[in-house]
């Protein structure tokens, strides 16, 4: 079941040692399930400067007896490039083992950042053109609401201008 499931899936001891792997988490990290399982740690997989917000929320996850994790974080891909991906962290007890291990959910959010990122920037740079004529016209009503009618006549013609 794990192996065809649609969302990346990882089992790690405690140690953060990768013990089983899913055919999506391998297109996911780039890596085949051989390299993966050949003494690879999901550390290895993360930013060095990435790694301490995941292992704090994981440590935290156990200290306080919580089933779950979830949170984004960036995977470094087999060629190099960063990766966004959403995590779901289980905390499982294995009673034939005797012991504790993890299993992730990691959905790669990559291009959902993208596209969030494209809107943030057209946002501002609407914004930005909207801004410049808008503080024009604000310039010029002061104008108006000082001045005499001949003037305000001319301080008008080159707002409607500006409109243009």
């Amino acid at each position: 079941m794990i192996s065809v499931a649609p969302v990346g899936m990882v089992m790690m001891d405690d140690q953060s040692n990768i013990t089983g792997v899913n055919n999506a988490f391998c297109a996911v990290s780039g890596y085949s399930e051989d390299e993966l399982m050949a003494p690879m740690r999901m550390a290895d997989l993360i930013p060095p400067d990435g790694r301490g917000p995941i292992y704090k929320a994981v440590a935290e996850m156990v200290a306080a007896r919580a089933e779950l994790y979830e949170g984004e974080h960036q995977v470094v891909h087999s060629s190099g490039d960063l990766r966004w991906c959403y995590f779901r962290v289980s905390w499982v007890y294995d009673k034939n083992e005797g012991r504790y291990f993890y299993v992730a959910q990691v959905l790669d959010i990559t291009d959902q950042k993208k596209v969030e990122h494209m809107k943030n920037e057209f946002v501002a740079t609407v914004s930005h053109e909207l801004r410049t004529p808008l503080t024009s016209i604000k310039g010029a009503l002061g104008l108006i609401r000082a001045t005499k009618a001949q003037v305000q006549a001319r301080v008008l013609r080159i707002a409607n201008r500006r409109i243009q």
